[in-house]
């Protein structure tokens, strides 16, 4: 919700300004609903409780994508 150049945090429940918020161009606001801190801190636990699933997929898209390199070097 915001109230002028403020807004409320839905994780912390803190109000804030609103350049303490993420921009997200779906929402009603057009900002995220948590505010940064608060945001990394959900999607830094978010990738550590799924370290093997989030890492995986890129892990391997940068060994390919150096193997091809390699191979246009040759």
């Amino acid at each position: 919700m915001l109230k002028g150049n403020t807004k409320i945090c839905s994780r912390c429940g803190d109000e804030k300004p609103v350049n303490e918020f993420y921009s997200q161009k779906g929402g009603r606001s057009g900002l995220r609903a948590a505010c940064k801190k608060c945001f990394i801190k959900a999607n830094s636990e978010y990738r550590y409780k799924r370290k093997s699933g989030v890492r995986f997929g890129s892990k391997d898209y940068f060994i390919e994508l150096k193997q091809r390199k390699e191979a246009v070097q040759k």
